[in-house]
Protein backbone atom coordinates (compact mmCIF):
# COMPACT_ATOMS: atom_id res chain seq x y z
CA UNK A 1 0.00 0.00 0.00
CA UNK A 2 1.44 3.32 -1.01
CA UNK A 3 1.98 6.18 1.40
CA UNK A 4 -0.60 8.27 -0.44
CA UNK A 5 -3.26 5.54 -0.11
CA UNK A 6 -2.47 5.17 3.62
CA UNK A 7 -2.82 8.93 4.12
CA UNK A 8 -6.14 9.03 2.26
CA UNK A 9 -7.46 6.08 4.29
CA UNK A 10 -6.26 7.67 7.55
CA UNK A 11 -7.86 11.00 6.64
CA UNK A 12 -11.10 9.24 5.65
CA UNK A 13 -11.15 7.28 8.92
CA UNK A 14 -10.47 10.43 10.94
CA UNK A 15 -13.24 12.30 9.12
CA UNK A 16 -15.65 9.40 9.74
CA UNK A 17 -14.82 9.46 13.47
CA UNK A 18 -15.39 13.21 13.64
CA UNK A 19 -18.74 12.90 11.84
CA UNK A 20 -19.88 10.04 14.10
CA UNK A 21 -18.77 11.93 17.24
CA UNK A 22 -20.53 15.12 16.12
CA UNK A 23 -23.70 13.18 15.33
CA UNK A 24 -23.60 11.50 18.74
CA UNK A 25 -23.12 14.83 20.49
CA UNK A 26 -25.88 16.55 18.53
CA UNK A 27 -28.43 13.74 18.62
CA UNK A 28 -27.31 12.02 21.80
CA UNK A 29 -30.84 11.59 23.13
CA UNK A 30 -31.44 8.08 24.45
CA UNK A 31 -34.55 6.50 25.88
CA UNK A 32 -34.18 5.58 29.53
CA UNK A 33 -36.34 3.65 31.96
CA UNK A 34 -35.92 2.27 35.41
CA UNK A 35 -37.20 1.86 38.94
CA UNK A 36 -36.70 3.89 42.10
CA UNK A 37 -37.42 2.64 45.63
CA UNK A 38 -37.90 5.51 48.10
CA UNK A 39 -38.95 6.20 51.67
CA UNK A 40 -39.71 9.37 53.61
CA UNK A 41 -36.99 9.97 56.20
CA UNK A 42 -37.77 13.10 58.20
CA UNK A 43 -39.08 16.67 58.11
CA UNK A 44 -36.71 19.60 57.66
CA UNK A 45 -37.85 23.20 57.37
CA UNK A 46 -41.41 22.24 56.43
CA UNK A 47 -40.23 19.81 53.73
CA UNK A 48 -40.22 16.01 53.74
CA UNK A 49 -36.79 14.53 52.97
CA UNK A 50 -37.14 11.37 50.83
CA UNK A 51 -34.33 9.06 49.73
CA UNK A 52 -33.65 5.65 48.26
CA UNK A 53 -31.99 3.85 45.40
CA UNK A 54 -32.50 3.79 41.66
CA UNK A 55 -31.80 1.34 38.86
CA UNK A 56 -31.62 2.96 35.42
CA UNK A 57 -30.97 1.40 32.03
CA UNK A 58 -28.74 4.36 31.08
CA UNK A 59 -27.29 5.56 34.40
CA UNK A 60 -27.03 2.18 36.13
CA UNK A 61 -27.46 2.00 39.90
CA UNK A 62 -27.44 5.05 42.13
CA UNK A 63 -29.00 6.91 45.02
CA UNK A 64 -31.80 9.46 44.94
CA UNK A 65 -32.56 12.23 47.43
CA UNK A 66 -35.24 14.88 47.23
CA UNK A 67 -37.08 17.35 49.43
CA UNK A 68 -40.81 17.70 48.85
CA UNK A 69 -43.56 20.07 49.77
CA UNK A 70 -46.99 18.44 49.96
CA UNK A 71 -50.24 20.40 49.61
CA UNK A 72 -53.73 18.92 49.67
CA UNK A 73 -56.65 19.82 47.42
CA UNK A 74 -60.43 19.66 47.81
CA UNK A 75 -60.60 16.22 46.16
CA UNK A 76 -58.31 14.58 48.73
CA UNK A 77 -55.32 14.43 46.39
CA UNK A 78 -51.93 15.65 47.53
CA UNK A 79 -49.81 17.69 45.12
CA UNK A 80 -46.15 16.93 45.78
CA UNK A 81 -43.52 19.35 44.44
CA UNK A 82 -39.75 19.40 44.77
CA UNK A 83 -37.22 22.05 43.87
CA UNK A 84 -34.42 19.72 44.96
CA UNK A 85 -34.17 16.30 43.29
CA UNK A 86 -30.71 14.73 42.98
CA UNK A 87 -29.62 11.38 41.53
CA UNK A 88 -26.11 10.28 42.54
CA UNK A 89 -24.23 7.75 40.39
CA UNK A 90 -20.59 6.62 40.22
CA UNK A 91 -20.24 8.84 37.11
CA UNK A 92 -21.57 11.99 38.83
CA UNK A 93 -24.92 13.49 39.75
CA UNK A 94 -27.94 15.00 38.04
CA UNK A 95 -30.21 17.44 39.86
CA UNK A 96 -33.33 19.45 39.13
CA UNK A 97 -37.03 19.57 39.96
CA UNK A 98 -40.09 17.35 40.01
CA UNK A 99 -43.76 17.05 40.85
CA UNK A 100 -46.47 14.39 41.19
CA UNK A 101 -49.94 13.70 42.58
CA UNK A 102 -50.54 11.29 45.46
CA UNK A 103 -53.97 9.77 46.16
CA UNK A 104 -55.25 7.28 48.72
CA UNK A 105 -58.41 5.28 48.03
CA UNK A 106 -61.07 4.21 50.54
CA UNK A 107 -59.24 0.91 51.17
CA UNK A 108 -56.07 2.81 52.14
CA UNK A 109 -54.08 2.08 48.97
CA UNK A 110 -51.77 4.96 48.10
CA UNK A 111 -50.71 5.67 44.53
CA UNK A 112 -48.49 8.34 42.99
CA UNK A 113 -49.41 9.39 39.45
CA UNK A 114 -48.61 12.10 36.93
CA UNK A 115 -45.02 12.34 38.14
CA UNK A 116 -42.51 14.43 36.18
CA UNK A 117 -38.82 15.11 36.77
CA UNK A 118 -36.43 17.38 34.94
CA UNK A 119 -32.82 16.83 35.96
CA UNK A 120 -30.68 19.30 34.02
CA UNK A 121 -27.70 20.13 36.24
CA UNK A 122 -24.93 17.55 36.02
CA UNK A 123 -21.63 17.01 37.79
CA UNK A 124 -18.65 14.81 36.97
CA UNK A 125 -19.10 12.84 33.77
CA UNK A 126 -22.80 13.84 33.77
CA UNK A 127 -22.00 17.54 33.42
CA UNK A 128 -23.90 18.91 30.42
CA UNK A 129 -26.35 15.98 30.47
CA UNK A 130 -30.01 15.84 31.46
CA UNK A 131 -32.84 13.42 32.16
CA UNK A 132 -36.50 14.28 31.66
CA UNK A 133 -38.94 11.56 32.72
CA UNK A 134 -42.43 10.66 33.86
CA UNK A 135 -43.07 8.27 36.76
CA UNK A 136 -45.77 6.60 38.83
CA UNK A 137 -46.15 3.86 41.38
CA UNK A 138 -47.61 2.64 44.66
CA UNK A 139 -46.70 3.11 48.31
CA UNK A 140 -46.52 -0.25 50.08
CA UNK A 141 -44.98 -0.97 53.50
CA UNK A 142 -43.68 2.63 53.64
CA UNK A 143 -41.72 2.21 50.39
CA UNK A 144 -42.64 4.05 47.18
CA UNK A 145 -41.83 1.97 44.09
CA UNK A 146 -41.73 4.25 41.07
CA UNK A 147 -41.21 3.10 37.51
CA UNK A 148 -40.15 5.77 35.09
CA UNK A 149 -39.58 6.38 31.40
CA UNK A 150 -37.80 9.32 29.90
CA UNK A 151 -35.12 10.77 27.71
CA UNK A 152 -31.46 11.09 28.65
CA UNK A 153 -29.36 13.63 26.77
Amino acid sequence: MSTLVRRVLSATLLLALVVVSAAAAAGGARKDSGTAWLSANHMEGGLVVVSGDIKSKVLGRGALVYRVKATGDANGSIKVTSNSVTVYTPAGSLSGTGFATQTTDAAGNTMVTDGHITLNKGTGKLKGHSLTATFSGPLKDNVYTFTYQGTYR
